[in-house]
């Protein structure tokens, strides 16, 4: 899994092999944002693909709370 800039952004694309596996990881992940205050971007997909991107509106920019989320998100998808 790795996070790469596209557009001035960090991107994640994962694939899982359920709609269910989705839905629950992306929960998961959602309620960490709600802990940081700090939220993605999301898409879903083909009801098994989830795109999250990170970016900082207010600094117009990638800053260090879109890669200590994203770490921390890698850390729940390695679970």
């Amino acid at each position: 899994m790795k996070w790469f800039k596209k557009n001035g952004k960090l991107e994640l694309t994962i694939q899982f092999k359920t709609q269910t596996e989705l839905a629950f990881t992306f929960l998961k992940i959602a309620q960490l944002a709600d802990e940081a205050n700090h939220h993605p971007d999301v898409e879903v997909k083909n009801c098994s693909t989830l795109i999250l991107k990170l970016f900082t509106h207010d600094e117009n920019d990638i800053t260090e709370k879109d890669k200590d989320l994203a770490l921390a998100i890698e850390k729940i998808i390695q679970q």
